[in-house]
């Protein structure tokens, strides 16, 4: 099993989640479990104003730990497990809150798709993302939804595509960044700077205008794209 752990912390109406693995941040099933069981409480907790997404370390998030995509033997595992990131897209795009990403360094696949769900992103200069799904057989499938959302679909075919890192200049031009620092320091404040401003609107009109420019059938799309990458991965 992957050695990570997953912290939450509510205070001041900052509902703040912090994910760790000793592989680059990447996640495996128990580790993205526990980050929906997270989700799920702070989202539906009153007392929560805004949700606030990081890690430690160097690396965001290095995507799916594949140790265990290659332990999968069957299409319903298979599925079961590509589900789980499906299901945190869908949780930070239908959360009444805000949500903001903070991103400190690469993102990978599953990673990215954190990314594109959050509703404002601020990363560091050495922020970069990649899509990697095609070089292991299987494609960016459930985690396209949001991202389709959020950069349109020529810039997820490119991204996808590619198989090269983007940096976080073409993060930013995309969408999938907000705005990005040059260091820790400036990067912390900005998002200090975001989140009291943020805490002093109207919940109830934010939820409401997330709601209307949110896409109404994602957790259909993604239950329908867990499907096909349980297939894509034991056909690969």
């Amino acid at each position: 099993m992957l050695q990570g752990k997953v912290e939450s912390l509510l205070k001041d109406g900052v509902g703040e989640i912090i994910f760790s693995s000793q592989k680059a941040n990447c996640l495996d099933s128990n580790l993205l479990k526990q980050l929906i069981e997270k989700i799920e409480k702070l989202s539906k907790s009153s007392d929560c104003k805004i949700l606030y997404i990081k890690s430690l370390g160097k690396t965001f998030c290095a995507g799916a730990y594949l140790e265990e995509i290659k332990a999968i033997k069957s299409v319903s595992d298979g599925e079961a497990f590509f589900s789980l990131f499906g299901t945190i897209t869908v949780l930070l795009r239908e959360a009444p809150q805000p949500v903001i990403v903070r991103m400190q360094g690469p993102a990978i696949g599953g990673g990215v798709g954190i990314l594109a769900a959050a509703d404002l992103a601020y990363g560091l200069k050495e922020s970069s993302v990649k899509l990697s799904e095609f070089e292991i057989g299987i494609g960016p499938f459930v985690i396209s939804p949001v991202l389709e959302q959020k950069i349109g679909s020529s810039r997820l075919m490119e991204l996808a595509l590619s198989g090269v890192w983007k940096s976080s200049d073409w993060c930013l031009a995309t969408g999938l960044l907000s705005s990005v620092s040059s260091s820790e320091a400036e990067l912390n404040t900005e998002i200090e700077e975001s989140i009291a401003r943020i805490k002093q609107y109207s919940l109830r009109n934010v939820t409401t205008f997330k709601k209307a420019i949110s896409s109404q059938n994602l957790r259909d799309l993604v239950v329908a794209r867990a499907k096909i990458a349980g297939q894509a991965l034991i056909s690969s």
